[in-house]
């Protein structure tokens, strides 16, 4: 019986895990420092560890990290796209957790740690909707994970009972932290669009040199993941941008050879 259940276990172990390391998309190709990405990387193992040793719900609350530092990795591209959003303090009036001086000087994603997190939300309703379907969308992603912070606070004190034990209940827990870094993925693609956008109308401002747009792919990349955070999710959903939409921007024909050999480039990933 010990046998048939450690193998019902091992499987529950490998679906699970298959679908945790599927998140790894949304987390960028690069990092701007060693201890940002050290930072990432451990909480991946804890996650893994932690769920193979069967204490769930330390695997849960190292995931519930990660949750947090997609969230804040996500906040800092809103704040590239819609900058004086964020410097219209009027907006957070009426919330004493936030300060306007606050929000100015944040430095790197992770300075939103010292937000109150379920505030940190708040700033996705910056993103421009379009229609009521995704409006409806973002509120329902707000709300829902407003509760998984709830229900963290719940698990992070010192209640004197353990409340995932059970591998089937921390498994629909985790699916589900999982489904929001694919809600938050479809809701900032158009953002990200935006971003992209901005970033190739910027390219002559930086590298034009006379006539001609002075830039390589390689440094082009850098702009994107570096500079920018850009994951291997965000780089997808800018594979099919319209970049005919820029034909009227200087130096267009050199960017869209740039946008062509970056396409080329990513799109066998993306198969």
């Amino acid at each position: 019986m010990n046998e048939i259940m450690e193998d019902i276990h091992d499987n529950f172990i490998i679906e699970i895990i298959d679908e945790f390391y599927g998140i790894d998309i949304f987390f960028p190709v690069q990092f701007r420092s060693v201890s940002e990405k050290e930072y990432i990387e451990y909480l991946f193992r804890a996650v893994k560890e932690n769920y193979r040793n069967q204490t769930y719900q330390f695997s849960l609350l190292s995931l519930h990290l990660l949750f947090m530092s997609f969230i804040y990795y996500s906040v800092w591209k809103i704040k590239q796209i819609y900058p004086q959003k964020f410097k219209n303090s009027s907006y957070f009036a009426s919330n004493r957790d936030i300060k306007p001086q606050v929000i100015e000087d944040l430095e790197n994603p992770f300075s939103l740690s010292v937000l109150p997190e379920r505030t940190v939300f708040e700033f996705f309703r910056f993103i421009e909707i379009i229609s009521e379907n995704e409006l409806n969308s973002l509120n329902a992603f707000i709300k829902k994970s407003k509760r998984i912070v709830d229900e963290r606070n719940n698990i992070a004190h010192a209640k004197g009972q353990i409340e995932y034990e059970d591998i089937s209940r921390a498994d629909n827990k985790i699916k589900e932290i999982i489904s929001l870094f694919f809600e938050i993925n479809l809701n900032l693609s158009s953002s990200i669009k935006i971003l992209f956008d901005n970033i190739l109308k910027s390219l002559p401002i930086r590298f034009a040199e006379g006539e001609e747009l002075n830039i390589t792919l390689n440094e082009f990349q850098e702009i994107l993941t570096f500079e920018n955070y850009f994951s291997q999710a965000d780089i997808r959903t800018c594979l099919n941008f319209d970049i005919n939409s820029l034909s009227s921007e200087p130096h267009f024909s050199e960017i869209k050879e740039l946008f062509d050999e970056f396409v080329e480039l990513y799109k066998k990933d993306s198969e």
